[in-house]
């Protein structure tokens, strides 16, 4: 987890901090983007509609495989040669609760295990992550105070990523922005959706952002 934020992350950051910025959609895994106050994803504190959208989720968080409880990673854990380290401490509360009867036994439930909190592209929408970023998607869809999707440095050659972009940027008024040194594959005319393609280092395009102080001027005309 050396992974340092880049000048594009710092323009995002810059956004957010000024209200110009209404959801970071992420495939990162390292976390680099949420580590800055205004772009944090807030998994923790149960925000309804956090800033940043972590789609296979990240690298510094466990979920439990029974509970699907989402906790920070603690790093001592790691290193643990006990595998009870790795006991979600929900279930394993749970287990040590009395029965109903007030006798000493307890009831014996199957305690979770913690495992990285991260989702791959075969797994089934039962994954509770999955099901939020489906709740988010239907509110980003249809959010009336947004003009401009960005599409920085995002290959696109899966048919769920290039349906995700169709579905944010569908919306009337809404201009989509490509930004990658390759310009967006052409399939199904996923090529022509886009009301620029800007085919440059998205670290340059940042550099550049950052030169402009005044915010209240459009960025992307």
């Amino acid at each position: 987890m050396a992974a340092v934020p880049t000048p594009f992350h710092h323009v995002l950051a810059m956004l957010a901090e000024n209200g110009k910025l209404r959801r970071l959609w992420t495939y990162n895994i390292d976390e680099v983007d949420t580590r800055f106050e205004f772009l944090s994803s807030n998994l923790m504190s149960n925000s309804k509609f956090p800033l940043t959208i972590q789609m296979h989720g990240g690298l510094r968080k466990t979920i439990c495989t029974k509970c699907s409880l989402v906790e920070e990673l603690v790093p001592a854990v790691l290193m643990n040669p006990d595998p009870r380290a790795w006991h979600c401490t929900t279930c394993s509360r749970a287990n040590a609760e009395p029965t109903a009867r007030g006798t000493e036994q307890r009831l014996q439930h199957v305690v979770g295990r913690k495992s990285a909190n991260i989702v791959m592209y075969e797994d089934p929408l039962g994954n509770p992550t999955l099901e939020d970023n489906v709740k988010f998607l239907k509110k980003d869809a249809t959010a009336p105070c947004v003009d401009a999707v960005l599409v920085v440095g995002l290959s696109a050659t899966t048919p769920s990523v290039q349906q995700l972009v169709r579905d944010l940027g569908a919306k009337r008024g809404r201009k989509l922005f490509w930004i990658n040194k390759v310009p967006p594959p052409k399939i199904q005319g996923f090529d022509k959706i886009f009301h620029t393609v800007a085919l440059t280092d998205c670290q340059l395009f940042a550099t550049d952002i950052m030169r402009s102080t005044d915010l209240d001027k459009p960025c992307f005309d």
